[in-house]
């Protein structure tokens, strides 16, 4: 098969989210229910949009999206379940959810790679440094008896937390729209950790 690929002027941002909205339209959504955003990269010919759906105030991780081309769309996609309400469930406090962050029965991940810290410069390197990483030529040395093994921690400081909500995936392929707590850093990283309680979790081994 031919492969097509787009070419002439990036669109605007204004014609990537039209897109988007007409997308929602079509599919039977609201697009007031939806917050958008744009953005391109250097060297692209494309555009890419989305729209993440708000609920109770709270952006959900679920964004529908849209790359668009000079001459029309090139991807797009989009969750097309409705969300069901399923009641009413117990949070835990800040202090429980921070304490969940050294457990590792609740695995709290990482949730982005913030801007300020990828646009950080890089450190002065001396001037006989060499510019790009050179593989090494010989293996490492063999570890001696009773070596400790490197089992790197990290370590980070907690500014900030806030209740929002994340998307949990279930054994059965459904999505569960949970309360969860986002934790600052320090660095700027945040770190998010389910906050429903122990009493509505089910630990039982897969």
């Amino acid at each position: 098969a031919e492969t097509c690929e787009p070419t002439g002027d990036v669109p605007s941002e204004e014609a990537a989210i039209d897109a988007l909205r007409s997308l929602l339209v079509s599919a039977g959504r609201d697009p007031a229910a939806f917050e958008f955003s744009s953005e391109t990269y250097e060297g692209a010919v494309t555009r890419s949009a989305q729209a993440w759906p708000i609920v109770d105030g709270q952006r959900l991780d679920q964004a529908w999206g849209v790359d668009l081309a000079s001459d029309g769309l090139v991807s797009a996609y989009g969750a097309l379940a409705d969300l069901v309400a399923i009641g009413d469930y117990p949070v835990v406090s800040e202090q429980e959810a921070f304490e969940r962050l050294s457990d590792p029965r609740f695995g709290a991940s990482m949730t982005n790679l913030p801007i300020a810290l990828r646009e950080q410069p890089v450190a002065e390197q001396p001037a006989d440094a060499p510019s790009e990483w050179v593989p090494p030529t010989e293996p490492p040395a063999a570890p001696t008896p009773g070596t400790p093994l490197s089992w790197p921690v990290q370590d980070v400081e907690i500014v900030d937390a806030r209740l929002g909500l994340a998307s949990q995936w279930q054994p059965d392929g459904s999505v569960l729209v949970v309360p969860a707590y986002e934790f600052t850093a320090a660095d700027g990283g945040t770190w998010s950790v389910i906050a429903v309680a122990d009493s509505k979790l089910d630990f039982a081994a897969e």
